[in-house]
């Protein structure tokens, strides 16, 4: 805010933002729903929608505020020359790696470690048969499914109430 000489300001107003461009760290929001997965020093990428750049978790802050809690993340290198002060970003933090698993994007409803039915397509593509599926983990828009299909299978992931008493249905094209 430009400020002449003689003028008035309010107490606590803020005139100017004084940053540096060699210092700079993200700060993104996660749901408190999340937290208890988060640990300082676990990888993560920082996308500044022009690159994506590694980056660590350096700090998690213990308040809630509005259903989100504050993470810093630091850049491993170099802060990259699109990065700017008060840039808005999004960013990963890999909370843990799993090797040779089954996940799909999550049906409408499914926690992670629960149980629920879907309809399994059979091999023809004609017809679909309820079949109890058995979750794992859970990664954004993804969920891991621990037993109830191989890896050939195919499921129906749209929300399919309306055939909840049904155990098997016909597919029409």
């Amino acid at each position: 805010m430009p400020v002449e000489l003689g003028q008035g300001v309010a107490l606590g107003q803020e005139l100017t933002l004084i940053g540096s461009e060699t210092d700079l760290l993200a700060l993104v929001q996660v749901p408190q729903s999340k937290a208890e997965q988060l640990e300082v020093r676990q990888p993560a990428e920082i996308d500044t929608r022009r690159e994506k750049v590694e980056g660590v978790v350096t700090r998690i802050t213990p308040e809630v505020l509005d259903g989100n809690i504050e993470v810093e993340i630091a850049f491993s290198a170099v802060a990259p020359k699109s990065a700017r002060p008060q840039l808005n970003v999004d960013a990963r933090i890999f909370t843990a790696t799993m090797e040779d698993t089954l996940f799909v994007e999550r049906p409408i409803n499914v926690q992670r470690h629960s149980k629920t039915t879907l309809f399994l397509v059979n091999e023809n593509g004609e017809e679909a048969t309820l079949q109890v599926i058995q979750f794992g983990e859970e990664s954004g828009q993804y969920i891991q499914i621990t037993q109830g299909v191989s890896e050939a299978d195919q499921l129906i992931l749209s929300d399919m109430a309306n055939f909840n008493a049904a155990k098997h249905i016909r597919i029409i094209d």
